[in-house]
């Protein structure tokens, strides 16, 4: 018995996120320059690919979601960020100390995780702040 294809899931996600979807970005604060005990950093836009929808009431009951907060969905497809000096897991991925471009506007990230089945990033969800 063969287990499941999470890649064939992952790339479904990333056709269907590039069809019905956006292009935006992923911000990061990123050293630039500077030394350690004085670093400069500047806010970069990493670009990605995401849908924008509402939480249904069912998600809203009895939870942290702010009124106005939407749930994003982020394609893993093209997503190229360099890690944080201090979290190593952040390469690659969005963080909740990054923010989301949506139409040129930036927004906070309230949470962020993975949908990962197995060992596979499908795509992660985000709660953004607008």
């Amino acid at each position: 018995m063969t287990g499941f294809n999470y890649a064939k899931s992952a790339q479904t996600a990333a056709r269907l996120i590039k069809k019905f979807g956006q292009t935006g970005a992923i911000r990061r604060k990123t050293k630039i320059g500077g030394t350690d005990w004085n670093p400069e950093f500047q806010d970069i836009d990493y670009p990605c690919t995401l849908v924008v929808t509402e939480y249904s009431l069912k998600e809203r009951e009895s939870s942290l979601i702010g009124t106005s907060d939407k749930k994003v969905l982020i394609s893993t497809e093209g997503v190229s960020i360099p890690a944080y000096a201090d979290a190593s897991d952040s390469a690659n991925a969005p963080t909740e100390r990054d923010q989301i471009v949506i139409k040129g506007r930036a927004h906070e990230v309230v949470r962020v995780g993975p949908l990962e089945p197995g060992d596979t990033v499908v795509m992660w969800t985000a709660q953004v702040a607008f």
